[in-house]
C-alpha cells in the first residue's frame, strides 16, 4: 500500500539507504545534453546541403539559391514543434548513450510535416543481416480504437471499427505491430513505395 495523500513519505524512501550514488544518471543526462547541443543545436545551421566537387563560390547563382531554399526548408521542418524532432532526438540519444542503440522513425503525413518519433527500446526488436548490420525492426505497441481509426480509417480491422463506434470501447487499447525488413527486389530509380529498399507492414493482433 502506498503512502496516503497526507503522508510525508514518498515512494522509495524506505530503501533510500541502499542507493550508493546517482552519478550514472546525472552523467547520462549531462552527456545527452552535450551530444544534442553539439549535433543539432537549434541556434546553428547544423543541417546543410552543399555541392560536391566545386570550389567555394564555384557553383552557379541558381544552384546556390536552390540549395539555400532547400536548407531553409529542412531547418524549418526540424524546428517546427509539430515535427517533434528535437524531443524525439533527445530521447533517442539518451537511450543510445545508455544502451548502445537508439530508435527513431519518421512518419510521413501527407499534407503535413513529417513526424519524428523515438520508440522505446523496450517495445522494439531488431535483427541483423549477413553483414551484421541491423536490417529488420519490429515495434509492438498499443493504440486505442479511436487512434487506430484515425490512423487507418476504413482499412482498420473489423474489431477496431466495432470498438471505435462504441463510446465505452473507443478508448480501449489494442495491440499492433510495425514491421520493417529488406525487399528482395526493388527499383532504386523508382518513386513508388514498393520501389524502396525496405518494406513495411502494419499488423493488428486483433
Amino acid at each position: 500500500e502506498g503512502p496516503s495523500f497526507n503522508s510525508q513519505e514518498v515512494d522509495g524512501a524506505r530503501n533510500r539507504d541502499r542507493i550508493v550514488s546517482n552519478i550514472g544518471e546525472t552523467t547520462l543526462e549531462m552527456a545527452t545534453a552535450a551530444v544534442v547541443g553539439l549535433t543539432v543545436n537549434p541556434a546553428t545551421q547544423w543541417k546543410m546541403l552543399a555541392p560536391i566537387g566545386l570550389e567555394e563560390g564555384g557553383e552557379s547563382y541558381f544552384v546556390r539559391v536552390a540549395l539555400e531554399k532547400a536548407n531553409a526548408r529542412m531547418l524549418h521542418v526540424y524546428h517546427a514543434p509539430r515535427s517533434r524532432f528535437y524531443v524525439s532526438y533527445l530521447a533517442m540519444v539518451r537511450e543510445y548513450l545508455a544502451y548502445g542503440i537508439g530508435s527513431m522513425f519518421i512518419a510521413d503525413r501527407p499534407g503535413d510535416l513529417p513526424l519524428f518519433v523515438a520508440r522505446p527500446l523496450a517495445q522494439m526488436a531488431f535483427a541483423e543481416g549477413q553483414d551484421f548490420e541491423i536490417d529488420e525492426a519490429h515495434w509492438r505497441f498499443q493504440l486505442t480504437a479511436k487512434q487506430a481509426m484515425q490512423r487507418w480509417g476504413d482499412a482498420a480491422p473489423a474489431k477496431v471499427r466495432e470498438n471505435a463506434a462504441k463510446p465505452d470501447k473507443a478508448m480501449d487499447k489494442m495491440w499492433f505491430r510495425h514491421c520493417i525488413w529488406p525487399r528482395e527486389s526493388y527499383d532504386a530509380q523508382g518513386r513508388r513505395p514498393e520501389d524502396r529498399p525496405f518494406a513495411e507492414h502494419w499488423i493488428s493482433e486483433e
